[in-house]
């Protein structure tokens, strides 16, 4: 079972099931830190060609403290993704108990109000999604592998790729794919996708 997969099931036995989508996609941000041992691979590779798993496991990153500030700051804007979605929901289904994930989908799929809900949630959640990946994509390897503090590894992450936009975009794009066949497959697929994404990164 993936990480996500756990998270999924506490939603589901909770009376919080309505932002399992927003929570899950959010939660795919701390994939950036599940693959440290993954960029170290990278760039221990690029000074010799055989890298043991030890290598992957036991090493201290350059930052850690900053390292550990950004996941605070990529939290925070996960809480605030959530919150969006939660307002979302409420501003058009009204402040009602949440009828349950089955009636949920019917409502989302088959009624004016999901609609908006789909087309608004899609537009909020690429706006989150968008910003999250431009201050991370650099920042979190970087962090890894050079003494430097979070913010300034983060607003570099966002001007390169920002100065990179189409490779960028790509590259978030085969993400994204990655991410829908992981979903698609009950987020097993991340077993495969997950270590591709993170050398690739």
């Amino acid at each position: 079972m993936t990480r996500g997969d756990g998270l999924a099931g506490v939603l589901h036995v909770s009376p919080l099931m309505y932002p399992a989508l927003p929570a899950i996609s959010g939660f795919l941000i701390f994939g950036l830190f599940l693959a440290l041992g993954l960029y170290e691979k990278s760039r221990r590779q690029t000074q010799k060609p055989q890298v043991a798993l030890r290598d992957m496991l036991l090493f201290r990153p350059a930052s850690v403290g900053q390292l550990a500030y950004a996941g605070l700051l990529l939290g925070l804007l996960i809480l605030f993704w959530l919150r969006a979605a939660d307002l979302l929901y409420a501003l058009l289904f009204g402040l009602k108990p949440f009828p349950g994930a089955a009636e949920a989908l019917l409502n989302a799929f088959t009624t004016p109000r999901g609609w908006a809900l789909i087309a608004t949630g899609t537009l909020v959640v690429g706006l989150f999604a968008a910003f999250a990946f431009a201050i991370s994509v650099f920042s979190i390897p970087m962090l890894v592998s050079r003494k430097t503090d979070a913010r300034t590894a983060m607003g570099l992450s966002f001007v390169m790729t920002v100065q990179n936009l189409r490779p960028m975009m790509a590259w978030a794009g085969i993400v994204a794919a990655g991410l829908g066949v992981s979903a698609a497959t009950g987020l097993l697929g991340l077993v495969v996708l997950f270590p591709v994404l993170g050398h690739g990164t």
